[in-house]
Formats: structure tokens, C-alpha cells, sequence
């Protein structure tokens, strides 16, 4: 059987409909394109069908279900209103777990005190799995493994919680470690800017990433090259963002982490697509940053933050977006809406003016780690 891309669009409907991945990838876009999603599942009624709604992993029946029915008006819409999408690869399989006690047993070769270009990354978790855990140590494995000279880039991790939980696990692999005190909500805004504050000194390129991205051997090299280019002030170095499952997510790790490999093995991959995403990493001047005064610390909780400096940074300086691949590893979702919004929806996007200095470690009641 050959699979079309009009029958395509139908599968991807409906495993996007029954897969929870595609809501734990952006829960405001999937909440949007649920009701289209399920007016095309609808329409649907053959057996492949069912097994993807039971199993929407299973790619056997996803590619019969391509092959087997032809493209409708509701899923040509629902292709271009959604911002989610789905890919598999045709290597995909089941993988064995990937946890964080294997991944601990590597080491780095740190970058010394000095560096052009400056990888901040915000954490926190204080869950049961330690599931964030891992994922921000195959990103910092990522990370210490680039074509850019090692004496080139630092990397700082800023972890915000009540209490120092990873601090022996992180320290290794990261050129500073900071624990910025502070309970209640994730402050990811607050936790970038201190590590800029903190750990910025001379660097001119500011790299913002988040501890669930797994990047490339060239990843650093190839966008710290960008600013060479006039007229770039800031940029996303991708335009659609995959949120790997469970399986891949493990695949990706043992072979970027374990097995050494450049990249990411795109056959082996499953997931789902967040179009035109804002987050999970930008790019900018060191002054285009103290330009904007930074991300905005009003933000608590997931939500918001990201699109809001995007938007503040395409406003104050030129502002570029690449199509390179970026990759999101799976964890359990952190966040949800409350009445189909953001906890963040009523902070407005573009009058940032903070009242305190930015990135201030102790702005939060300081709690001995």
C-alpha cells in the first residue's frame, strides 16, 4: 500500500486526537484543534482507524490508514489551522529506558572561566521519576560535546526550587552551577535572567535553552556563526520544534550521549510537531538583552513566557528565524490550562518595565539549600 499525503493528513488526525503526546506538546494549541480533529475522526471507519484510537502508536496501522482513505475538506483545513503536527520514522521502534543513574556516569571537560558565548539553562525538578533530571543531563552532555572550541562557551545551569535537589549531579557538567532560591511556581523568566546576570561577564552571545532540548555536535558552532551575518540582533535557530515520545526520546539519548553519534537519528524518531514554536531556545545579543530588559519576571508558571520575549526581542532588534531540526525530550507534562488559557494569559506582552534589577538572586525568600 502507498500512503498519500492527503491520506496522511487524516492519520495524522487521529493520532494526534487519542496520542496525549500531542496535548502535553502545547495544551493551548491542542485545545484550539481538538473540536477539528474530532469532526475528521468522525468521517473515519475502517479498522486501522480503531487500532489507532486504542494504540495511536501503532505505525503499522497509521501507514494503512494512510494508504487507505483519501483526502476530505476537514482535514485540509485542520492542516492548515493546526499548530501541531505528527512524524514517525520508518526505523521507529520500541526502546529500552534511558535513566539518569547512566547518564551520571559520564564526565566533562569544562570551559574554564572565559567564553564568547554563554548557554543559559533554567531548571527545576521536583518530581518523583527524576525524569527532568535526565533529560538536563543528556542536554548538558550535548552541550559539552560541540565543534565549537571548548574554551569558546559556557554553560550555566540555574536551578530554582525551595530546596537544592541536583546540585552533585549537575555541577560536573556544567561550568556554573546556581541555585536561585524560590518556592511556589517555576519563574523560568526570572531563572534566565539571573543566569545571564550571574554569569554573563564577557560574553556577547547569549544562548537561552531549555534542559529538555537535545541538540547537535554543531549546534553551538553553527548559530554562534549566525551573528556574523548584518543585521542580526536575535533569532530562533528553528522553525518547528519536535516533541519526541517516550521511545524515541530514549533512542536519542543513547545514541547523542552513550554512543557518541553528531546528531539525531531521524528515522528512529516519533512524535509531534509544535509549528513556529517560541520556546525551547533563542538566540540574541548580549546588549539586545539589557536592550529588553531581559525575559519578563511577572511570569509564573508555565505560559506565556516565551512568545512574550520573542516578541519584545522582533520589536527592539532584527530578528531572524532558521529551519534547523530541534528536539524536545519526553517528560511527564508540568502544565495545564485553566479554562482553556495560561495561568499567564492576563499579563500583558509588551510593557515589561521591571521596578527591581533584573536577575536579582535573592528577589525571592531566600531558603538555605
Amino acid at each position: 500500500m502507498t500512503e498519500s499525503i492527503p491520506g496522511r493528513r487524516i492519520a495524522d488526525c487521529l493520532v494526534m486526537l487519542h496520542d496525549p503526546g500531542a496535548e502535553w506538546a502545547n495544551p493551548y494549541y491542542f485545545h484550539r484543534i481538538r473540536p477539528l480533529l474530532a469532526e475528521v475522526a468522525e468521517q473515519v471507519d475502517l479498522e486501522s482507524a480503531k487500532t489507532l484510537a486504542h494504540d495511536p502508536a501503532d505505525v503499522a496501522a497509521y501507514r494503512s490508514l494512510a494508504a487507505a482513505v483519501e483526502d476530505d475538506d476537514l482535514a485540509r483545513v485542520a492542516a492548515r489551522r493546526s499548530r501541531i503536527g505528527y512524524r514517525v520514522g520508518d526505523d521507529y521502534r520500541p526502546h529500552r529506558e534511558i535513566g539518569s543513574d547512566e547518564l551520571g556516569q559520564q564526565g566533562a571537560e569544562l570551559g574554564g572561566r572565559g567564553g564568547d558565548v554563554l548557554v543559559v539553562v533554567p531548571f527545576r525538578d521536583d518530581s518523583a521519576d527524576g525524569g527532568r533530571l535526565r533529560n538536563l543531563l543528556a542536554c548538558l552532555l550535548a552541550l559539552n560535546d560541540q565543534s565549537l572550541p571548548r574554551d569558546r562557551y559556557r554553560i550555566c545551569v540555574v536551578e530554582s526550587d525551595e530546596r537544592s535537589r541536583w546540585r552533585d549531579r549537575i555541577a560536573p557538567l556544567a561550568d556554573d552551577y546556581l541555585f536561585a532560591p524560590k518556592p511556589g511556581p517555576f519563574n523560568k523568566s526570572w531563572a534566565v535572567n539571573t543566569g545571564v546576570v550571574q554569569a554573563g561577564r564577557d560574553a556577547e552571545m547569549i544562548c537561552v535553552l531549555d534542559a529538555d532540548a537535545l541538540v547537535d555536535r554543531e549546534f553551538l558552532e553553527r548559530n554562534a556563526r549566525r551573528f556574523d551575518r548584518p543585521g542580526t540582533g536575535a533569532f530562533l535557530p528553528f522553525r518547528d520544534l519536535t516533541y519526541l515520545d517516550a521511545h524515541a526520546t530514549n533512542q536519542a539519548i543513547e545514541n547523542r550521549c552513550l554512543k557518541n553519534s553528531a546528531g539525531i537519528d531521524t528515522e528512529r524518531i516519533r512524535g509531534f510537531l509544535v509549528y513556529r514554536s517560541p520556546g525551547v531556545c533563542v538566540w540574541l545579543h548580549r546588549e539586545v538583552f539589557d536592550a529588553v530588559d531581559g525575559m519578563d519576571e511577572r511570569f509564573e508558571g508555565w505560559g506565556g513566557e516565551d512568545i512574550a520575549f520573542v516578541t519584545r526581542l522582533q520589536l527592539a532588534a532584527p530578528f531572524l528565524v532558521f529551519d534547523d531540526p530541534m528536539y524536545h525530550a519526553h517528560h511527564e507534562p508540568s502544565s495545564y490550562l485553566v479554562g482553556g488559557e495560561t495561568v499567564n494569559a492576563h499579563i500583558p506582552r509588551f510593557d515589561w518595565k521591571p521596578q527591581h534589577p533584573i536577575g536579582d538572586i535573592d528577589r525571592f525568600q531566600a531558603i538555605n539549600p
